[in-house]
């Protein structure tokens, strides 16, 4: 019963574990993905405080001086009516490149590859298409996200192990209050391996807390307490019968000696059948 019920705990520890760990890892994942998203957002904000203060605007930027996002991949474009697009402003680091423009209706947050920003790790960009003046622009922010993904690899590596450790040492304390709730069982199995008929005597020891185990000892002690008063009356019992018996079959011995001790006559022989006849008849009713 302790093995299954230790088997039984650690499997919904385990459950309750992998669970919460998953939890946490989507909740971190969930928040670094709203941080970088928030993050893109802002620089968003002040491309679109340039764009509405005139010339100064366009051109190139210097992404390590102007946002609090490092590094930031900028692009701007201007989309005209006749469906051409024309690249207002970009940052420093993409004077070769072109970051992915497939919305340009909506605003966007995704992860992507983009082998010039990340060869091993996705890209997190974010696009707002705004209407300035009459004129439509694409925004486009880029950012690297190695290092979240490093971070959360570690935290990842660290809480698992952690998880680990509680789980082991909840095993263990989870196997102490299994075999300290089930002691009691092995007082009622031992009293129980111990008792026969000559010491019925002996009770269960009732444990500390008013369980299901004080009513299974209690319960035990009153089955033994029957039994002591069973066996006590079948001894009475014996002693009674014995004595019963030993009367008839004392006449009975008695008359066949001295039966036996000389010839007789038929008439004593007649009589002596008679006396074993009658306490005969008189053990069959004791019987």
């Amino acid at each position: 019963m302790k093995k299954r019920l230790l088997k039984a705990y650690a499997a919904m520890l385990a459950l309750v574990l992998c669970i919460f760990v998953g939890l946490v890892i989507w909740a971190l994942n969930s928040s670094f993905d709203r941080s970088v998203r928030q993050s893109l957002e802002s620089v968003a904000v002040d491309l679109k405080y340039d764009l509405q203060h005139g010339p100064d605007g366009y051109g190139m930027l210097d992404p390590t001086e102007e946002f609090v996002v490092s590094p930031v991949y900028i692009e701007v474009w201007e989309l005209g009516k006749d469906g051409k697009k024309r690249r207002v402003q970009f940052s420093r680091n993409m004077t070769e490149h072109h970051l992915p423009l497939e919305s340009a209706d909506e605003e966007s947050f995704v992860m992507l590859a983009v082998p010039f920003i990340s060869t091993d790790d996705e890209t997190a960009v974010y696009r707002e298409s705004v209407l300035l003046d009459g004129k439509r622009y694409l925004i486009v922010t880029a950012t690297p996200i190695d290092r979240r993904d490093d971070m959360l690899e570690s935290f990842i590596a660290f809480f698992v192990i952690l998880a680990l450790l509680l789980y082991t040492a909840a095993l263990l304390l989870g196997f102490r209050l299994i075999d300290r709730v089930l002691s009691p069982m092995r007082g009622i199995t031992s009293t129980a391996a111990s008792i026969s008929q000559n010491n019925l005597s002996r009770r269960v020891p009732l444990p500390e807390s008013h369980d299901e185990f004080y009513e299974l000892a209690e319960t035990f002690n009153t089955m033994l307490s029957r039994l002591e008063d069973s066996f006590r009356e079948i001894r009475r019992f014996n002693v009674n019968v014995s004595h019963e018996l030993k009367t008839p079959l004392t006449i009975i011995q008695g008359e066949a000696e001295v039966a036996l001790r000389k010839p007789r006559g038929l008439d004593e022989y007649r009589g002596t059948l008679r006396s074993i006849l009658e306490e005969t008849r008189s053990m069959q009713r004791i019987i």
